[in-house]
C-alpha cells in the first residue's frame, strides 16, 4: 500500500510537473535607466559634499589667495646650505647650517 501511495504521488508530481510550465521570462531592464540616473546624481552629490568638506576648516576672513593651491610647493633656494648631524643634549639631533 505504501509503495503504491509513493508511486502515486510521484507520478502526480511528474504530471504536475509536465502539464505545468513557466511562463516566458521578459528580458526587459526596467531598473537600468534609473539605476544609471540614480547612480550620477548620487556620485555628484557625493563629490559636492566631499569637495565642500575641505573647505569648511578655512578661516572665512583670510581672503582665499592667502592659502596655497593643492599640489603648490614652495621651495626656499638655499645655495650654500646643509644639513648635518650633530650632538645635542646627548642625541644627534638634524642641525640646517649656513654659513
Amino acid at each position: 500500500m505504501k509503495r503504491t501511495l509513493m508511486a502515486l504521488a510521484a507520478a502526480a508530481t511528474v504530471a504536475g510537473g509536465a502539464l505545468y510550465s513557466p511562463p516566458q521570462a521578459h528580458a526587459t531592464p526596467a531598473w537600468v535607466v534609473p539605476a544609471i540616473i540614480g547612480g550620477v546624481v548620487g556620485g555628484a552629490v557625493l563629490g559636492a559634499a566631499a569637495a565642500s568638506a575641505n573647505q569648511a576648516y578655512l578661516d572665512p576672513r583670510v581672503p582665499a589667495a592667502a592659502y596655497p593651491r593643492a599640489g603648490t610647493v614652495y621651495v626656499q633656494p638655499t645655495s650654500s646650505c646643509y644639513i648635518t648631524r650633530e650632538r645635542i643634549d646627548g642625541r644627534l639631533r638634524r642641525v640646517e647650517v649656513c654659513p
